[in-house]
């Protein structure tokens, strides 16, 4: 099973950044790459960082003096969400060093990209700069039962096998996580239909027929790395489903009621996570 595992890298973060005062600078880990062991997260059992998965920085003078800090926050740049001691995840002082805490928190949860790590020291010097997270792409349901497929590929995910009626809608999910850069993309086994449309990341199919019926593939790529210094590159994750007959509108008979929805079956060829 592949896996990632946190690298962490000391760096001067000022040198990207550029010194507010030349006198003082923020040092800490360049990034943190976050561990994703298979493609499949759910809300009732969720992919979570693991022990120590921070990001910290902390205000130096020079190389053998640090400066306390009187106030910090972590702020991610893309969503302009901020983190401090109240927050989840928290930021949390450790003697002249603060810390993002990411252990236990949720994949899903966690923003990924870059941060922007802002202290404020007691002698009023004001300095900043910039790590990242890093999580590989992977999918975090609600309620479907996902499984993995059985050609040893943790990152290839089956969802659902669906029977439907002719003239319906189906809706097929794509919950992808991870990132940064987080796309995602839909294939179909003979071309993806016209009529087809998307919401969100997911794919939507109106007025189904026999012409539609096929394999839906949802690719979900993002940006990672496989340590803190080499360079990034793109990985990607697969969830599978399958539209597997359209039939024409069934009544029954018996309750007068009509089956306008989509159905779910079973696929031998693949295993549930929890038999995995």
């Amino acid at each position: 099973m592949r896996i990632f595992i946190l690298t962490i890298a000391l760096f001067v973060i000022n040198d990207y950044q550029g010194k507010i005062l030349d006198a003082a600078y923020t040092y800490g880990n360049l990034n943190v790459i976050l561990q994703v062991p298979n493609g499949i997260s759910t809300v009732e059992n969720p992919h979570r960082a693991e022990l120590n998965k921070v990001l910290w920085c902390q205000a130096n003078e020079d190389a053998n003096t640090t400066l306390p800090i009187d106030s910090v926050l972590y702020r991610h740049e893309k969503t302009n969400q901020t983190f401090d001691q109240t927050t989840t995840p928290p930021v949390k002082l450790d003697e002249d060093r603060a810390v993002l805490n990411f252990t236990g928190v949720p994949l899903a949860d966690i923003l990924s990209g870059k941060y922007v790590c802002h202290i404020n020291t007691t002698n009023d010097t004001e300095i900043h700069g910039n790590q990242f997270v890093y999580i590989r792409p992977f999918f975090h349901f609600n309620d479907i039962e996902a499984k993995l497929s059985q050609d040893d590929e943790p990152f290839n995910v089956i969802g659902t096998t669906l029977s439907t009626n002719k003239g319906s809608t189906v809706t097929f999910p794509c919950p992808a996580a991870g990132g940064p850069n987080l796309t995602v993309t839909w294939e179909r086994n003979n071309g993806l239909p016209e009529k087809h449309q998307r919401n969100g990341f997911d794919l939507i199919i109106p007025e189904i027929d026999e012409s539609d019926e096929g394999e839906y593939r949802c690719i979900a790529t993002a940006t990672v790395k496989n340590e803190t210094k080499s360079p990034e590159y793109v990985l990607e994750a697969t969830l599978t489903h399958y539209l597997k007959k359209v039939t024409s509108h069934i009544v029954d008979e018996g309750s007068g009621l009509s089956d306008d929805a989509a159905t779910q079956t079973e696929d031998p060829n693949y295993k549930l996570l929890s038999e995995a």
